[in-house]
């Protein structure tokens, strides 16, 4: 839905630009939200299967995007292999490797905290805000 509403921002009457504008902002909040907690906590909350990021399930899950390899993935544990990209649920306003870096930025944050057992810097930045 993003993505449609996005593609009529270019719209040439004003007056259609500024609805799709705010209607656009009311649309991406929970996207907005689900990026905020997996790259700042690394938390994946997803319950309706909307966000781009996901938790690969095993049987019948959706084919991951092809990523090239992160320096020491092959000798990660598989916690750091279990979440992958959907493109199609990539927002088109949104480039594929900021995508990329979305993935992995949170895949990092979740390898800390439940790997490393490092939740201190989450508590801390948290308490913060």
């Amino acid at each position: 839905l993003a993505s449609c509403l996005a593609a009529h921002l270019r719209h040439g009457d004003p007056l259609v630009q500024s609805f799709v504008s705010r209607l656009l902002e009311r649309v991406c909040v929970p996207l907005s939200e689900m990026v905020m907690k997996w790259v700042t906590q690394g938390e994946l909350t997803d319950p309706h299967h909307e966000f781009f990021v996901m938790e690969e399930a095993g049987e019948g899950s959706r084919p991951p995007v092809p990523l090239a390899s992160v320096a020491g993935d092959a000798s990660s544990p598989d916690q750091w292999r279990k979440y992958a990209l959907r493109e199609d649920m990539i927002p088109k306003f949104l480039p594929l490797p900021v995508a990329n870096q979305v993935l992995v930025l949170g895949k990092a944050l979740n390898f800390m905290r439940r790997c490393c057992q490092d939740t201190q810097w989450v508590t801390s930045s948290l308490a913060d805000r």
